[in-house]
């Protein structure tokens, strides 16, 4: 399945789950005690709306997949396949996450959890794009680690 996906496949679904990532973010922060967890939870949605604007413009730039199938529907198949699998995709995907958060360390726990998921899904992504929009997904995965190192920094000052 190589050089199936083009970045734009992988920059749509990131959109999807960035819009998710702000809604969980900006509801739960209402819920916490910590004004440094409240913090950062309202910095992240804020950089989870950046990179939704970041990634709706890069769509611009991307080409769009020729896609092939072995039978009638793999393609897409796999692809819902895989953005389902993410923790913030589908619809109410972030209002759950928010009722199941009852405390400061679940949200840091749920927050490292969503980065996580993210890197991941980008890092099994990028071998599946065409050499050439490869440097789109490692730009996607960047911002993502920087969120995980954020989380990690005030769970540790915390604990």
């Amino acid at each position: 399945m190589a050089d199936v996906f083009a970045g734009s496949e992988v920059v749509e679904i990131c959109v999807e789950i960035e819009r998710n990532g702000y809604t969980f973010y900006e509801s739960v922060a209402a819920k916490l005690s910590d004004p440094a967890v409240v913090k950062l939870a309202r910095w992240l949605g804020e950089q989870e709306r950046e990179h939704e604007r970041i990634f709706v413009a890069m769509l611009e730039g991307l080409r769009k997949a020729d896609t092939w199938d072995s039978y009638e529907g793999e393609y897409a198949l796999y692809m819902k396949a895989l953005s389902q699998s993410h923790v913030f995709t589908g619809a109410g995907a972030a209002t759950t996450l928010v009722e199941k958060i009852t405390s400061d360390a679940d949200m840091l726990d749920a927050a490292a959890w969503f980065e996580k998921d993210t890197i991941l899904f980008l890092h099994e992504m990028k071998p599946a794009v065409p050499a050439a929009e490869q440097p789109v997904i490692e730009r996607l995965i960047n911002e993502e680690r920087g969120h995980l190192r954020k989380i990690n920094e005030l769970r540790e000052r915390l604990v």
